[in-house]
């Protein structure tokens, strides 16, 4: 019902002229947050409706069942109470004293002692006195005596303290029965001397649980349910020929054979709906069972009949009504919004909104307008610094190409000179000098050198900060560039007292030769090198590679330079590749130069397309890696 009603009103949603649309899907908001939680109360009630109203039948059996419960207790406690108290008989504990068997006078008086305690009189249908071997030596009903009844479980357990036994059917009475057992102590309670028990009248315990009956309870009935599931019939008597009344293993009151109570309802075994209330009883092993019939209980039906379709006839009209009026109100105020933000996105940020009141939909429209005040601000703001950047840019530009011209231009000059001197010092050298003048010659050549390499690392810089390298891929042999970088740095390492190793493995490929720049690769590995010479003082330093077929047709090339210098400290590792900068920036530092070599490969290798990374432990060395992903020739 509400699923077409709702198909209903979007039908006639889609019928509308566009500007009503929303207009009609508020009221029907409002109508379905109103009508959704009495709708579903109304599943509610359908679904569980019959659970809220058997609630107080349910708590009125339950109480019942608890004070039926309570009187049992209480019967429990006065047979208990009657059996120590015949236990505790000077005459029957003198007499078990002396030997057995007891003569016929003795068990006369005995007897009478006892009638007090049988029924009609008492709470017990029998009771019996065996000896330690089990046998019944004295008995309310002297057919019962000599039987042997050691097996029994109100025997075997009745010599160490008092036991009741759940309700069982006796042969000898021929009804169930429910035994009560306890040790029959000496006069100084000092040792056993049998045991006692009487069988309970089952009888009384019915009428007792069943009690007088008044009028508003003439469908509630008690039953008494053993262990094993039966019913105790309500006099006590079995016929033989019917079967008994058992509970069945899917009825909610089956658990209260595992010692639960609680309340539910079900159907009877004439298929009839009942409600029920049960307690298990711990002391007398039985659960009390209370029952009403369920046809009194009134429909969900009728409550809704009655109840619900009458309110929605009043409350359905109401809604539209209100629904209408509230949105007729606020789309007028949301089209001026729509208006005003629709205005500022086409780039008129003078446009505002009216007043529009104290409520939510005014403070938009003042948040609204606040926004657009920002957003003038902002925009005469962003104008005066892109301009004022733009001119930043151009004039970075410019003094970046300046110093750029000036380097290069000052480097050719430069150079050129120094070129002469270093040849000068060369031919002096091969003339006749002394060995004081030939070493001031050689410390000369080398300081000219020095600055020739710091020259060439300052043009090199200037370059790649000017986006000026040129790469010259060709196919390489990569065995024969290591080795000859690797040899040309023996002769220093050689000076150092260095080892110099080597480990290569680039056959994985084939006779595939890998196509990159063989001058660049070169002058990378010729920094890293000389860098770790320069700070290697003692031990070894390594040049391995490795290369590792990819897909389509490329390669990885991985070259590590380790040495066993000082190695680098967390903190000069974030700065080592940075131009101008050292390990060791100290003013007592050992090495020459300006930091430039480390910056300069770097930046190479990113040109390549490659990385250039460093691993080093402070105190143990430094390990640098780099990483070129290249192409392959054709085999």
């Amino acid at each position: 019902m509400e699923r077409s009603i709702m198909k209903a009103l979007l039908r006639l949603l889609s019928t509308l002229n566009p500007r009503y649309h929303f207009r009609v899907r508020m009221i029907i908001w409002i109508v379905s947050a109103a009508l959704l939680p009495t709708l579903l109360v109304i599943g509610l009630v359908q679904l569980y409706g019959r659970e809220a109203l058997i609630t107080p039948q349910l708590e009125q059996l339950q109480a019942l069942s608890r004070h039926k419960a309570q009187l049992l207790e209480q019967w429990n406690e006065q047979m208990e109470a009657d059996l120590f108290k015949i236990s505790i008989t000077p005459e029957l504990q003198r007499s078990f004293t002396l030997s057995p068997p007891l003569n016929k006078e003795i068990k006369k008086q005995l007897r009478q002692q006892l009638t007090p305690f049988i029924a009609p009189y008492g709470a017990f249908l029998e009771v019996f006195v065996m000896d330690l071997k089990g046998e019944i030596q004295l008995s309310s009903d002297p057919t019962q005596e000599r039987k042997i009844k050691r097996s029994r479980p109100y025997f075997r357990f009745g010599q160490y303290g008092p036991f009741l036994q759940s309700s069982y059917y006796s042969l000898s009475l021929g009804q169930a029965a429910l035994t009560l057992s306890r040790p029959l102590l000496s006069p100084d309670g000092q040792r056993k001397i049998g045991v006692i028990a009487a069988r309970a009248n089952l009888a009384r315990l019915n009428e007792l649980v069943q009690g007088p009956i008044s009028s508003h309870q003439s469908v509630i009935k008690t039953y008494l349910i053993n262990p094993y599931g039966f019913f105790i019939p309500p006099n006590n008597t079995y016929d033989i020929n019917k079967p008994l009344r058992r509970i069945q293993a899917d009825s909610p009151v089956y658990a209260c054979l595992s010692g639960h109570m609680g309340n539910s309802h079900y159907l009877n075994p004439h298929g009839e709906g009942v409600l029920g209330s049960y307690i298990w009883l711990n002391r007398l092993s039985m659960c009390v069972l209370v029952e009403m019939m369920e046809s009194s209980t009134p429909s969900p039906d009728d409550i809704f009949k009655h109840y619900f379709l009458p309110t929605f006839a009043l409350l359905i009209p109401l809604l539209i009504l209100l629904g209408w009026h509230a949105s007729r109100r606020l789309t007028a105020s949301i089209h001026q919004l729509a208006a005003t933000a629709k205005e500022l996105g086409e780039g008129h940020l003078e446009a505002r909104t009216p007043q529009m009141g104290h409520d939510e939909i005014g403070m938009l429209g003042r948040t609204l307008n606040s926004m657009a005040e920002q957003l003038q601000v902002s925009h005469r703001q962003q104008a005066y610094h892109l301009i004022a950047l733009e001119n930043a840019k151009k004039e970075a530009e410019a003094a970046n190409m300046a110093k750029g011209e000036f380097l290069a231009t000052m480097g050719h000059e430069i150079r050129t000179p120094l070129n002469g001197v270093i040849g000068m010092l060369g031919l002096l050298q091969e003339g006749q000098l002394s060995e004081e003048q030939r070493q001031q010659a050689e410390v000369a050549e080398e300081s000219a050198q020095a600055l020739l390499k710091l020259l060439n690392q300052l043009l090199e810089i200037s370059r790649l900060d000017r986006g000026h390298i040129e790469l010259n891929q060709s196919p390489t042999d990569l065995h024969r560039l290591l080795s000859g970088v690797l040899e040309s740095f023996r002769p220093s390492a050689r000076a150092k007292e260095l080892t110099l190793q080597s480990s290569f493995a680039l056959n994985s490929c084939g006779h595939q030769q890998p196509l990159l720049d063989a001058t660049r690769l070169r002058q990378v590995l010729s920094n890293l090198l000389d860098n770790a010479l320069k700070f290697t003082d003692q031990g070894k330093i390594s040049l391995n590679a490795s290369i590792q077929p990819l897909s389509n047709n490329r390669a990885r090339l991985h070259i590590k330079v380790h040495d066993t210098g000082p190695g680098i400290s967390p903190t000069q590792r974030h700065h080592i590749f940075k131009p101008f900068h050292q390990a060791d920036n100290s003013s007592t530092r050992r090495h020459a130069g300006l930091g430039l070599g480390l910056a300069i490969s770097r930046r190479i290798m990113e040109a390549m397309g490659g990385t250039l990374d460093v691993s080093s432990t402070f105190g143990h060395g430094s390990t640098f890696i780099v990483a070129l992903d290249v192409p392959l020739t054709l085999e």
